[in-house]
């Protein structure tokens, strides 16, 4: 209402200055109600009408892939903008070739800036690219648009919540073992005992002995003997790996503190899953790290699908850790004694040492120690230990070493 009284105010200005012919009045009544008018405008219709929308070429991409991101602003109205600034928050570890990025203020991304003039109806169009040089669910959004008069006298600003995520797949390197003794078995071998079991596959009944798993008593078969029984499953020769993957990141007070060892690390740890999966191994995976908040637990299994789970789920792991790594290697083991139980760590701590040895003699283990080169190894005695060494661009090198 105030704006309406304004303006009429001037125009009863303008036209008396006319009547009078005060042309100086006249000049300066004109200019005032041209500027008044264009703000109450700009007030009120800046921001209708203005459409932003954001594209990218996929939502999931392997380590060092490019991803095609587009922008498109539309202004929708016949009336033109003088100004308009787009902030659109991405992440801070993605590169974006073509695109101006600042910091987001106090937020942790950054923002993809734009500052547009545009006609009515006029549409502009950016592409850029996207470099995937680090793991993890990547999340871009939301939009922050503010516009308003050329004078730069009123502002407007709409925050809009449009979101995308772009999954990064770890990155999974050809490996290459190194060693001075005899060479890792990851193939398949002729078994001499059973390493997994099919629940599905009941083939009868034995005598219960300490140790089996509760779950395993068959209540009918006990009903008919006197005695406990249990069920005897069908066995299966294929090889098993309980992947363990420790996220613990060394201890600050020693001096050093790399948290890219931890990704090395699950690089590491997929690396090897895919050797031993295309050499015929059954692979699972643990993590003390955490996924949807609890910690990350993939079953065995020999499937073609088996490495795009393992992938997906390293994806989207938070590499810090949600429970101590000791609790995953106490017995009873998920795999049986007979699965090859192999830890991938960056901080082999005293806790981790000390539940190694524990295992030792009771199922098959090995351990790979990703470090610098000039760190040293830890010493467990009955343990198989390779060592990965990391340097600080690690993704740019063809092939994973193992030396052992």
């Amino acid at each position: 209402m105030l704006d309406g009284l304004w303006l009429g105010a001037l125009l009863l200005i303008d036209a008396t200055a006319l009547w009078f012919h005060a042309e100086p009045v006249t000049f300066a009544s004109t200019l005032a109600l041209l500027i008044s008018a264009a703000i109450v405008v700009t007030r009120r219709w800046c921001l209708a009408g203005v459409v932003y929308e954001r594209h990218l070429s996929a939502h999931r991409a392997l380590f060092g892939e490019r991803v095609e991101l587009i922008t498109e602003v539309r202004n929708l109205k016949p009336i033109p903008l003088a100004w308009l600034r787009v902030s659109d928050d991405v992440p801070p570890t993605l590169p974006i070739e073509g695109g101006l990025l600042y910091p987001a203020g106090s937020s942790p991304f950054r923002s993809l800036y734009g500052l547009f003039a545009l006609l009515p109806y006029e549409r502009v169009r950016r592409r850029m690219q996207v470099l995937c040089l680090h793991r993890g669910e990547h999340r871009f959004g939301p939009v922050l648009l503010e516009s308003g008069d050329f004078l730069g006298l009123v502002r407007r600003s709409r925050v809009l919540p449009q979101h995308e995520r772009l999954i990064v797949t770890p990155k999974c390197f050809p490996l290459v073992i190194e060693r001075t003794g005899p060479p890792p078995n990851l193939g398949p071998r002729p078994a001499r005992h059973p390493y997994l079991t099919d629940p599905m596959s009941v083939i009868g009944a034995r005598h219960y002995v300490a140790g089996d798993p509760y779950r395993m008593i068959d209540w009918r078969a006990t009903a008919r003997a006197g005695r406990l029984q249990v069920r005897q499953l069908e066995p299966s020769l294929t090889p098993v790996m309980d992947l363990v993957l420790d996220v613990s990141r060394r201890d600050w007070r020693v001096g050093y503190d790399d948290p890219d060892e931890v990704e090395f690390a699950i690089s590491v740890a997929v690396s090897i899953a895919a050797a031993a999966l295309q050499a015929g191994w059954s692979v699972g995976l643990r993590c003390n790290g955490t996924l949807a908040e609890a910690p990350l637990s993939v079953l065995p299994a020999a499937t073609a699908r088996q490495l795009a789970r393992l992938t997906s789920a390293l994806a989207r792991l938070v590499a810090a850790p949600g429970v101590r790594i000791e609790t995953l290697l106490r017995p009873p083991l998920p795999c049986g004694n007979e699965a090859l139980v192999l830890i991938v760590t960056a901080a082999p701590r005293a806790e981790l040492v000390a539940a190694a040895r524990a295992l030792v003699g009771r199922a098959p283990l090995r351990l790979v120690h990703v470090a610098a080169a000039d760190a040293a190894a830890p010493a467990i005695p009955g343990v198989d230990v390779w060592r990965a060494t990391y340097a600080p661009r690690w993704y740019e090198q063809d092939a994973l070493v193992l030396r052992g």
